[in-house]
């Protein structure tokens, strides 16, 4: 690990092997890798959180809901989590927070949005109502996302929205009404 980017061939908890940076973040870095446990979904993003959050138990702790969270959620317009936890890596033994997703093959609707603008009406609709039903599941599990924004809407083939996991730490507890 080196300026603290996960080298290319790195093995994450003895299962994920990196190939190569996808994006990076205030909070982390998501990486394409492979899933050498399960040939369904052979090609995942990780999201690492960034080594030098990993002593901070507040982040730490959040981090954890987030994915204890995204275990709640179960919607064709969510990106399921495949597994998630803690590991070392490296010479130096780097320790880093990981959640794995599988890969979705597109862009994120920010992306879109700056190279397909204006959208056709028919087109924007069909996206936002995905968005809607990606919400929806979540406010049905008690889930709230708090950093629903372009960048982390993905827009697969025939426009399929998946809503990601934000690694801005920001799904928390949807407040219930008595």
């Amino acid at each position: 690990m080196s300026s603290g980017k996960l080298e290319e061939g790195t093995l994450i908890g003895n299962r994920f092997r990196v190939v190569g940076l996808v994006g990076t973040g205030s909070f982390g870095s998501v990486y394409e890798a492979t899933d050498d446990q399960n040939p369904a979904h052979p090609r995942v993003a990780l999201k690492v959180l960034h080594a030098r959050f990993a002593n901070d138990k507040s982040i730490r702790a959040r981090f954890e809901r987030e994915a204890k969270a995204l275990l709640l959620l179960e919607s064709p317009r969510i990106c399921p989590l495949l597994d998630w936890g803690s590991t070392s890596v490296g010479p130096s033994q780097t320790p880093i927070m990981y959640l794995a997703l599988p890969f979705v093959e597109g862009t994120t609707l920010g992306k879109l949005l700056e190279t397909a603008s204006p959208m056709e009406e028919e087109r924007a609709i069909r996206i936002a109502i995905g968005i809607c039903e990606g919400v929806a599941a979540a406010h049905a599990a008690g889930i709230l996302h708090r950093d629903l924004n372009p960048d982390n809407v993905l827009v697969g083939a025939s426009d399929a929205i998946r809503l990601g996991a934000a690694l801005s730490l920001g799904l928390s507890p949807c407040p219930r009404r008595a």
